[in-house]
């Protein structure tokens, strides 16, 4: 699948040189996503800056789901491989988060997990340059919504807590993921 891209400088690198050149993609992405949240707000301030920002991750949701489908899946239609699905997008290994899952239903099926980051780069970011924190809630519902329908269409997604609602020291927003009652749900 990576027929897209030139990978041939991973050509004769061992795996610490693999590991450490995927770190450095991965961190350049991630300011690169970060000057370009910072710029259009400068530029059309922060409503504009969430607005636009919010268009880009309800496109993201579905086209990394597709993406991740074609690489890596199936993936159950339950609340787990939704998530087994969402760990290969490149923002999981930057975000510090935990994972809980829900005790098994009688037919063995894990209904629901609850997803807890306890910090976010962005947030943590904006919060060291004396920013507020930027209304993530509605984008990030958007991201999720799309990458379950393709991924794991059963799956409903709700927010537990994220900016602008106020959030605790412990952690800048918490999600959960569940099965209803009566969807199906691979083990």
């Amino acid at each position: 699948m990576s027929k897209q891209f030139d990978l041939s400088v991973m050509d004769g690198m061992d795996r610490r040189e693999v590991r450490e050149y995927v770190s450095s993609l991965l961190w350049q992405l991630r300011l690169c996503d970060g000057f370009w949240f910072l710029n259009v707000e400068k530029r059309h301030g922060r409503a504009e800056a969430e607005a636009v920002n919010g268009l880009v991750w309800d496109k993201m949701g579905d086209l990394a789901a597709r993406d991740v489908l074609e690489r890596f899946g199936p993936f159950a239609d339950t609340p787990c491989g939704f998530w087994k699905a969402y760990e290969y997008l490149p923002w999981i290994p930057t975000v510090e988060c935990a994972v809980e899952h829900d005790a098994p239903d009688a037919e063995g099926v894990i209904r629901g997990i609850t997803v807890t980051v306890r910090r976010c780069p962005a947030q943590a970011g904006r919060e060291k340059h004396g920013l507020e924190p930027y209304e993530c809630r509605e984008m990030h519902e958007t991201e999720f919504r799309r990458f379950a329908a393709r991924v794991s269409p059963s799956v409903q997604v709700e927010c537990v807590q994220a900016p602008p609602d106020p959030t605790p020291p412990e952690y800048d927003c918490r999600w959960r993921f569940v099965l209803p009652v009566g969807a199906g749900g691979d083990r």
